[in-house]
């Protein structure tokens, strides 16, 4: 099972935030993906945390990589004089 716990300063929520991706499902008959939206689901049916699904994951891992870069750009010797 592949689930990544995600922790976010900017969500609007006090809940805990869970990111869960695709679920190993051999044996079953579900494939990953599928299995990895049922899960989903029923977290959100508890409501006790905020589900991360795999398009806010890319969105926060894209958004974090570009301020890496910008902090990296800003912090060049060769800009610092």
């Amino acid at each position: 099972m592949m689930v990544l716990s995600v922790t976010v300063s900017e969500a609007q929520s006090d809940k805990k935030k869970v990111a869960v991706l695709n679920i190993d499902t051999k044996g079953l008959n579900y494939d990953p993906g599928s299995m990895g939206n049922l899960v989903r689901l029923e977290l959100e049916k508890l409501n006790l945390f905020e589900v991360v699904d795999r398009y806010d994951v890319e969105y926060l891992v894209k958004k974090k990589w570009a301020r890496h870069q910008w902090l990296l750009w800003e912090n060049m010797p060769c800009r610092n004089g």
